[in-house]
């Protein structure tokens, strides 16, 4: 006696055939449709099967069956009900987290027998989760890792050879650790139950129906489970999608990447041939079905494309079928919104985004929002990257900043932060602190924060957590508990307590739950560096993914391919059809090479290829399919997935034009969403701001003079609005500080030689920069860095000063000057500060500027676009520079230098009389023009001299309206 094996099309809905057939069986006698027991593969295809139970009965009241994932079961559900305690024969299981904590241990102790001395525990917590893996496929087939010795060593690489010894001493220890524990690995444990459970079938026949849905080979406990069910007269199992179309040859040397290779091993394993399974029903689109088997065939048979000629299955299969390849992921996600966008214009019809490129599922998701269409990925989001987590992490990072100012305005702006306050008043707290740091108030009538009470606050809440990270070595136990008092501490205000507010969310449960459960087995891993805390607590919790229990929508939904299998919808997208997303790559093995895994009787990896191309042919017998990609994302050119181009090379063997199942309605609809809808464009024209004239400044830099030639507006910002760019928090030094110091060191040391200088000089030098760069609190890397560039421009220094000091009598450092020039309104003041004025033996000045970044080319300056020298020079032959001491006698000028130090100087000598008197005039002519109150304070009026780090550009608007550097007249 042999169970009876269905077979459903995949052009059918399985579960909704299931549904079906079992209603109509049991409509006389309901109540016993109770004492049937299905097993299906996962608790997803569990909740569509009930779906379909439901949505089949109606209103009507009913009981359902019992339906039982017998892929994802817990072990107390595995003895199904009866009578027979199995479990108590059994040691208790291990929990993924201590087994977790064990492998880590286990790892980071053995770290230097096998060259991984730099590996942190955080680190071996990643190696443990995969060695997991490892480790349960082994009990999942049914293998020993004592045939491990039947894997040669030296015919692999070193490092190979180092795996094999890892993992040998990693099983010669986990036995004995099980065994001291008394407890068993989950998995074994599993196959154990599902064995037993087997064997007393086959014993003792069942009384109730069992019904096996859409189960493959996929372990050693399934397998018996099977295998017992074929021997039961009244069980029932059920293949879905079984091709009829193969020859039978053809379908006996298929392999482990073709779709059909889990039913033919089912099929093997029961000792049956295809012709043994009975069709449920018939086929809803039969030339589709044909389609994705021809498609799908072995690569050794595709010659047979060519014998498709005018078949009219294949010409009929192609209505509903249609082809998106977007230029970009953003036009491919707006593509797919649109497509689930017009669904909903009929009633009751039904779309699903099928994908396992989660980037894709929340770009759509995002996309759908603009419609008002709320539509969760179903696929979840990992812990480490929901709200809560980032909160926890934020609280460790502020610590390990020791209280920065960014860390700390991070954390006290984070939703969940209260400080015992209420959230407006924090929050504005908050700011007014912020802007007194950055910048100062330009009114009395702004109330005074006093940023320290914030901070001193923030620092006494977390003290206990922050006296921990001050150890070296902490247990991980303390540092869990302290972190979560910590959290809910900086949580709790007056209306709720930091505990109900933390963990009232799907995130916030989750999280608390396996927080829980970590404090319960820390204690395994002992003390750990406290730095390493938060890499060990984001490898943790990336190992829980959050699923919302509301929020999906009735019609629509966003699933990954598992979720969807078994499911059949009205309009069926399945998205990033490029290669290495969908099927998606394999992930190279830290443990075990391909071929290690194969000698040792692993899976092989191409096993998932054919389990992504069984799912993609069930989608493809949708009613309506549209298969997308995007040529690039983020940038990156992708290639076509292999489903694609067999599908895409099948209909050229077929003769048929391919062009017509390319839709290209709805990427042309996506870009007409973001094209603005003006018939016309009409530029904007640029800011062009005129304050009253008394409102325009009587006293200019020598640099301002530049910024009123090149960027007015920047004038018309800093000096008449008197906005000024707020400071970075923690003001880190930058290249701008840099200059400074170096501006400072050279001060320095021409005090000490203010004319020529001794063989001594490069030291002086050297030892005065040291002394300078170890007064500011550098960090250790960028004053290294530092320190070295500075030594090697000593170096340059000294040579150019050798060569040039004997023309010197004196030189004058940071002199300050002004002239007065006539404008119409009255007279305006320039005033410069020289970096330095050399009086030079032939009674001239020499007036140099010294520059650590960007300087001007003698052309520039000969053109009067940089007129910071020759205004100085102007100032210097009008006797305007003064020291502190004395004023400096009006001389001419003969030389002005930009000093680019390490690199070059640039000097100009000839014609200088006449770029002065030329820069005398275009400064006069400018004064004029803006005393005049016609004249606008234009944002770049000449784009081809501006500055190319513009500080009030984005106050000017100015990418409003200039769109290339040659549209602004």
């Amino acid at each position: 006696l042999m169970a009876k094996l269905y077979n459903i099309p995949l052009s059918v809905s399985f579960v909704k055939a299931i549904a079906d057939r079992f209603s109509k069986q049991y409509l006389e006698n309901p109540l016993d449709l109770a004492d049937v027991l299905f097993l299906m593969p996962n608790r997803r295809s569990c909740l569509s099967l009930k779906e379909a139970f439901l949505q089949n009965k109606g209103l009507s009241a009913f009981l359902l069956p019992k339906i039982i994932p017998i892929g994802d079961l817990d072990e107390d559900e595995i003895c199904f009900g009866q009578s027979e305690d199995a479990l108590s024969k059994l040691p208790p299981s291990i929990s993924n987290e201590e087994r977790m904590f064990l492998f880590a241990k286990l790892i980071f102790s053995s770290r230097k027998l096998y060259g991984m001395s730099d590996i942190s525990f955080s680190q071996s917590l990643a190696l443990a989760s995969d060695l997991g893996k490892l480790i349960d496929n082994t009990y999942t087939q049914s293998l020993s890792f004592d045939d491990l010795e039947k894997i040669v060593p030296s015919q692999y690489a070193a490092h190979w050879q180092q795996t094999l010894q890892f993992l040998k001493i990693i099983t010669e220890y986990w036995p004995q650790i099980l065994k001291e524990r008394g407890m068993i690995d989950t998995v074994q444990k599993k196959q154990t139950l599902l064995t037993l459970q087997a064997e007393k079938w086959k014993k003792n026949t069942p009384k109730q129906k069992i019904i096996s849905a859409g189960l493959s080979v996929t372990s050693v406990g399934i397998e018996a489970i099977l295998t017992s069910l074929n021997s039961l007269e009244d069980a029932e199992i059920y293949l879905y999608g079984l091709d009829r179309y193969l020859d039978d040859e053809e379908f006996e040397h298929i392999n482990e990447i073709h779709p059909q290779y889990e039913k033919k091993q089912l099929l093997d394993i029961l000792g049956l041939k295809r012709k043994d399974v009975i069709d449920l029903c018939q086929p809803q689109n039969i030339d589709r079905e044909i389609l994705v088997s021809e498609m799908m065939r072995p690569a050794g048979t595709t010659t047979h494309w060519r014998e498709l000629k005018d078949n009219p299955h294949i010409q009929n299969a192609l209505n509903g079928l249609h082809i998106i390849e977007a230029k970009d992921n953003f036009e491919e996600a707006l593509s797919i919104a649109l497509i689930m966008r017009q669904t909903l214009e009929t009633p009751s019809k039904t779309a699903a985004l099928v994908t396992t490129d989660r980037n894709l599922a929340r770009q759509v998701s995002n996309e759908l929002k603009r419609y008002d269409v709320q539509i969760d990925d179903s696929a979840g989001l990992p812990l480490h990257l929901c709200p809560i987590a980032l909160y926890l992490r934020q609280i460790l990072q502020t610590i390990q900043n020791q209280f920065s100012q960014v860390s700390v305005a991070a954390l006290l702006k984070n939703p969940y932060t209260h400080l015992n306050l209420d959230a407006a008043n924090l929050r504005y707290q908050v700011r007014q602190a912020e802007i007194s740091i950055r910048k100062p108030n330009f009114s009395d009538n702004t109330p005074k924060i006093n940023e320290d009470e914030l901070v001193q606050k923030l620092q006494n809440t977390l003290r206990p957590l922050t006296e921990l990270y001050q150890k070296s070595c902490v247990l991980l136990t303390d540092l869990l508990k302290e972190h979560i008092k910590a959290a809910e501490a900086l949580a709790q205000d007056e209306q709720m307590s930091g505990s109900d507010r933390l963990w009232r969310f799907e995130d916030g449960r989750l999280c608390a739950s396996f927080l829980s459960k970590l404090i319960d087995k820390a204690d395994i891993v002992e003390q750990i560096n406290p730095q390493e805390y938060e890499a060990i607590l984001t490898t943790l919790l990336a190992t829980q993914t959050v699923r919302k229990a509301f929020g999906s929508h009735p019609r629509l939904k966003i699933l990954g391919p598992i979720e969807a299998r078994f499911n059949h919808y009205d309009v069926t997208i399945v998205g990033s059809l490029n290669e290495g997303i969908f099927p998606a790559s394999n992930d190279a093995d830290p443990f075990m090479s391909y071929t290690m895994k194969k000698d040792f009787g692993l899976p092989l990896p191409e096993i998932s290829i054919g389990v992504s191309s069984d799912d993609l042919s069930s989608f493809m017998c949708s009613p309506e399919i549209f298969l997308t990609r995007s040529e690039r994302i983020a940038g990156t050119p992708m290639s076509k997935s292999r489903y694609l181009l067999r599908l895409l090379t099948l209909l050229k063997g077929f003769g048929a034009d391919s062009s017509f199942i390319k839709s290209g309605f709805y990427q042309s609809l996506a870009k007409q969403l973001e094209t603005p809808t003006l018939k016309e464009i009409h530029q904007i024209k640029p800011a062009q701001p005129r304050p009253p004239l008394s409102s325009r400044p009587r006293r200019f830099s020598a640099t301002a003079i530049e910024k009123l030639m090149t960027d007015p507006y920047e004038i018309f910002a800093r000096y008449i609005l008197q906005l000024k760019p707020l400071d970075d928090l923690d003001n880190i030094l930058d290249q701008n500080n840099y200059g400074t110091i170096v501006h400072k060191i050279i001060e320095r040391f021409n005090l000490i030689y203010p004319a020529e200088f001794d063989s001594n000089a490069l030291n002086t030098l050297l030892e005065i920069g040291k002394n300078e760069f170890e007064s500011y609190a550098l960090e250790i890397n960028q004053k290294a860095f530092w320190l070295s560039k500075f030594e090697k421009t000593a170096v340059w220094l000294i040579e150019q000063e050798d060569k040039y000091r004997h023309q010197i009598i004196k030189t004058h450092h940071e002199v300050h000057g002004s002239m007065i020039f006539h404008a119409p309104l009255g007279d305006i003041v320039i005033e410069a500060r020289a970096d330095r004025i050399d009086e030079l033996k032939d009674g001239s000045f020499h007036i140099i500027d010294y520059k650590t970044g960007r300087f001007p080319t003698a052309k520039q300056i000969m053109s009067g676009y940089a007129p910071q020298l020759p205004i100085e020079a102007l100032i210097a032959q009008s006797g305007g520079f003064g020291t502190k001491t004395a004023q400096l006698p009006a001389r001419t000028v003969s030389t002005i230098s930009y000093w680019g130090l390490g690199r070059k100087i640039v000097s100009i000598t000839k014609d200088l009389s006449k770029i002065l008197q030329e820069t005398e005039e275009h400064i006069n002519a400018l004064l004029r023009a803006f005393d005049n109150q016609a004249t606008p304070y234009l944002p770049r009026p000449n784009s081809k001299h501006a500055n190319p780090y513009p500080v009030y550009e984005h106050l000017a608007r100015l990418k409003e309206y200039i769109i290339g550097e040659d549209d602004y007249d």
